[in-house]
């Protein structure tokens, strides 16, 4: 009896230890499960971390275009502003100096001339933001490519394709934001009011020197002179026909434009014969006896010229060289 229930228990306490052998298994295995459980989260976590740049990248990149956007209005409110002074002071300058010269008023015509043309490119100047144009405009976008590629190598540790996308979107950005502060529109028109200043100031100042001013033969200061107005009437004309779009001046100009040789041949050889013949032109030419009646004539042979050149390019009638 004493074998036996030995033996009875032995295998109890075998059985037990299977038990607990297959248990043990189990608890590793649970374990193992609990650990890749943490594994996973330590991996969600790593996931949450690397999106979260992403998240900010994508925040600056929305914060750049409202920028850009802004800037931008910024630059068309400026441009709008001062469209109609540049455009006042440029015609105020063709008509002055016309008028003036016809009259002789040389010394009138220098200060006035001198007048205009500083308040001109005092006011381009003062309403351009400094800073922002030709060289220093490409230290600002060197600069922001130093930046951008600054935060590319701090965004690649974490995540390198994420930060070489980031910091491409980030430098297009910083290179329409310092083109649109540099306003190509303004500082076009402050390049023209700068070299019609210079040019027309010199023709003035030679204007004793060769006997005066005249076409026939041509002098130097009538050289100096349509030259510098040639580049106000350009401002004036940009001001006009790209800015302010007036579509039924801009029309005309450009079917002018596209038959040159008629625009220039057609006052001699069409209609100042025409005028004679229909004696109209001795009512026309008396106007040259006053400066401003002598504009005026200048202003209708002009217009009527351009009439006969528009009709001529309408038609499809075109003198090629």
């Amino acid at each position: 009896a004493n074998d036996t229930s030995k033996g009875l228990v032995d295998n109890y306490q075998k059985k037990n230890e299977a038990v607990l052998e297959n248990v043990n298994p189990l608890k590793s295995r649970r374990g193992a499960v609990f650990e890749n459980g943490d594994k996973v989260k330590n991996d969600e976590k790593a996931v949450l971390e690397n999106v979260n740049p992403l998240k900010g990248g994508r925040e600056a990149v929305l914060e750049n275009e409202n920028k850009v956007r802004t800037r931008s209005e910024e630059m068309k409110d400026k441009e709008n502003a001062l469209a109609l002074p540049v455009a006042f002071l440029s015609l105020a300058l063709i008509v002055v100096n016309v008028v003036l010269l016809f009259g002789r008023h040389l010394v009138a015509n220098l200060v006035a001339t001198m007048v205009l043309t500083a308040l001109t490119a005092w006011l381009l100047r003062s309403r351009r933001e400094a800073g922002t144009t030709g060289v220093e405009a490409a230290k600002q976008r060197s600069a922001s490519k130093d930046a951008s590629s600054q935060n590319a190598a701090k965004q690649e540790v974490s995540n390198r394709e994420a930060s070489s996308q980031e910091a491409s979107k980030q430098e297009v950005y910083n290179q329409k934001t310092s083109s649109i502060t540099a306003s190509p529109t303004l500082h076009f028109w402050q390049r023209l009011s700068s070299a019609g200043a210079y040019l027309l100031l010199l023709g003035l100042c030679l204007e004793s020197y060769e006997g005066g001013i005249r076409k026939d033969d041509v002098t130097l200061s009538y050289l100096f002179v349509t030259c510098g107005l040639a580049f106000y009437a350009l401002l004036l004309l940009t001001v006009v026909c790209d800015h302010w779009h007036v579509r039924w001046l801009c029309a005309p100009l450009e079917m002018v434009g596209k038959n040159p040789m008629v625009a220039y041949v057609s006052a001699s050889m069409v209609i100042i014969p025409v005028l004679i013949l229909t004696h109209i032109y001795p009512y026309i030419d008396a106007l040259s006896s006053q400066p401003l009646t002598g504009f005026l004539k200048g202003v209708l042979l002009t217009a009527l010229c351009m009439a006969l050149t528009a009709w001529f390019t309408h038609k499809r009638w075109f003198w090629t060289t």
